[in-house]
This record gives structure tokens, C-alpha cells and sequence, in this order.
């Protein structure tokens, strides 16, 4: 009997690992993260702006920045525009002829819809004045007072630039949540969370004040090797692990490389200039917004999962059922990106 239910439980796991990379298969194309377009206009003399639009994403490169039309109040487009295509990245250079000593610009953006990101835009005059607001799907449309540089404008960017960050991160939200399958007590959960906010806190900050820096592809590919790692120790059960007994240190250990994950999307936003420290702090929270949120979901799920009679009886197939095609997709991202 006993037998029996084992087999009957590896067969139930099987199927469900297949149907879960059925489901994760499209994930090897999304492992690298959308990044919010960037809009810069930056005034060269008194009615001449010179416009750059930048998508830094190469999934979205073919219909984000050739596809979005930029309409401000009180100028006219030169349709002059110059698109670059490099691989990372589609540039579109134009320029705009505006009212002089125009301060108050009634913004609107087209074609945001039609991609699967957010667009931050940044104002600056001659004077070294500047605005930052962020266009999204429902909110295509806005109003920003150049001479005003609020900071409250700037907090809120950034901070939804980050929240979008994470939940858009798989690579990262991986990570987090395959921590939540590792560690059962709270308590050292919270430790381990706590752990890894901090280290990739620190080399967030490091990185975009200039201190340190890594290779992106070589900060990418640790990123996906971290995920196959806590993955096999997920399947491979050893209790006198270090990750078993101090999940704390390898949480810390392996943030220090996520945050250059972080720090590498923030540097391609770009940051305002004199205001680097509120947007590095609202990114940063923002991050962690979406961090705890993604922890809360997992623990609600894992605990519901656990609840049914079947789990119950076998509590490691709860983690095996995820384990697996965590860690074989993790494990395509980490080939691709060597």
C-alpha cells in the first residue's frame, strides 16, 4: 500500500512538473527584465529641445521607441527624427521648437499601449532645472512644471519604477521565493529576507555612486547560478548544509550579486542629477515593496497548498513540485546568459 501511494505521489509530481514547464517555458525569452522607456528633453537654447527616446529593452526594441508619438502643448515636432538600433538598445533622436521660456509643459504620449512597459520622463532646461514624471498604459497624459523640481514628483517615480522592477525581475522573484520553500520558521525566514535586503541594498548604492562595479553578464549569469543553487539544495536534502543551517549568510551572500542586477537596471533609467540620493532611496523602496509583497503571496500559497490532505501526507512534495522546474529553467537562463 505504502508502495503504492509513493508511486502514485512520483507520478503526481511528474505530471505536475511537466504542466509547470509547459507554463515556465516562455520564461527563458522574459529572464531579462522590461526596462521603462526613457524620455529626455533636454532645451539647447531658448525655444529648441532636443528629444531622446531610448528603450533599453530588446524584447519591446521593435515597437516601443519607432512607435511612440510625443505631443506637448505649445510645441511642434521638426520630423527630424534619427533612430539608432544597437543590440541592447533603439534610440530616437528629434528635436521641438517651443514657446520661449516655456515652464509649464501639458505632455501627452501615444503608443504607450501598445508595449509592456512604463516610460520616465525627464525635463531639463539650460538653467540645470528639471522634471521627472512617469507615463504609464492609464495615465498616458501629463502636466510638470519645469522651473519645480518636486521632489515628491521624483520619490514617487522611482519608487514605482522599482516596484514594477522586482514584480517584472523572474530571475530575482525566483530567488526570494525559493527561499520561502528552503526556510519553514518565520522567524529565520524574516533573517534571511532581512539579510538579503541589506546586501543588495549595499551594492546598489556602491555601484551607482561609482565605488564598485561588475561585468552585467557576469552579474546575470551569477544571478541564475544563485537560483540553481538554492534549487538543488531544495531537492538535495541535507540537513548539515550551510544553506539549511544559515540561510541567513547565503541570503546575504548572493544579494551582494543582485543588487548589481538592481543597480544595472537603475543606471540604464538613469537618475537625476541633483536628486540621486531620494531616487536611489524610493527605487530602493520600491524594490522592497514588491519583495515583501511576492514573500506574502508565497507563504499564503505554500500554506494553502500544505493544507490539503494529499500534502499533508507527503510534506517535501510540496517543495518538489516547485523545485524542479525552478531549477531547470533557472539553469537554461544560467547557459544562455554564459
Amino acid at each position: 500500500m505504502i508502495k503504492q501511494m509513493t508511486r502514485s505521489s512520483l507520478i503526481f509530481v511528474e505530471l505536475v512538473i511537466v504542466l509547470l514547464l509547459l507554463l515556465l517555458s516562455p520564461f527563458h525569452v522574459l529572464a531579462d527584465e522590461l526596462k521603462p522607456i526613457l524620455i529626455e528633453a533636454t532645451q539647447q537654447d531658448q525655444n529648441r529641445w532636443q528629444i531622446k527616446i531610448t528603450q533599453t529593452s530588446k524584447v519591446a526594441s521593435g515597437t516601443a521607441a519607432s512607435g511612440l508619438i510625443l505631443n506637448i502643448e505649445g510645441c511642434s515636432d521638426n520630423d527630424d527624427w534619427i533612430t539608432k538600433e544597437l543590440e541592447n538598445w533603439t534610440r530616437k533622436v528629434g528635436w521641438f521648437t517651443c514657446s520661449e521660456n516655456q515652464s509649464t509643459w501639458n505632455v501627452a504620449l501615444e503608443g504607450l499601449e501598445n508595449t509592456r512597459t512604463d516610460a520616465l520622463f525627464v525635463v531639463k532646461n539650460d538653467k540645470n532645472q528639471r522634471s521627472t514624471v512617469l507615463f504609464t498604459a492609464r495615465s498616458p497624459q501629463k502636466t510638470l512644471e519645469i522651473a519645480q523640481n518636486r521632489p515628491k514628483n521624483t520619490f514617487f517615480s522611482y519608487l514605482r519604477l522599482g516596484f514594477e522592477h522586482i514584480l517584472a525581475g523572474y530571475d530575482h522573484l525566483l530567488f526570494v521565493f525559493c527561499l520561502v520553500l528552503l526556510i519553514a520558521n518565520i522567524k529565520v525566514l524574516v533573517a534571511a529576507i532581512t539579510a538579503f535586503t541589506i546586501s543588495h541594498s549595499i551594492t546598489l548604492a556602491a555601484n551607482t555612486f561609482g565605488l564598485v562595479s561588475l561585468n552585467p553578464r557576469a552579474v546575470e549569469a551569477i544571478i541564475a547560478l544563485s537560483i540553481v543553487f538554492l534549487a538543488r539544495e531544495l531537492v538535495v536534502v541535507k540537513a548539515d548544509s550551510l544553506t539549511r543551517r544559515k540561510p541567513w549568510l547565503v541570503a546575504l551572500l548572493f544579494g551582494f550579486v543582485h543588487g548589481f542586477g538592481f543597480a544595472g537596471a537603475l543606471s540604464e533609467i538613469g537618475l537625476p542629477g541633483d536628486q540621486i540620493p531620494l531616487a536611489l532611496f524610493s527605487f530602493n523602496l520600491g524594490v522592497e515593496l514588491g519583495q515583501l509583497l511576492v514573500v506574502f503571496l508565497a507563504v499564503v500559497l505554500l500554506y494553502v497548498i500544505k493544507q490539503i490532505s494529499f500534502f499533508k501526507r507527503n510534506t517535501s512534495l510540496a517543495q518538489l513540485i516547485f523545485a524542479y522546474p525552478i531549477g531547470i529553467v533557472s539553469m537554461i537562463w544560467l547557459l544562455q546568459r554564459l
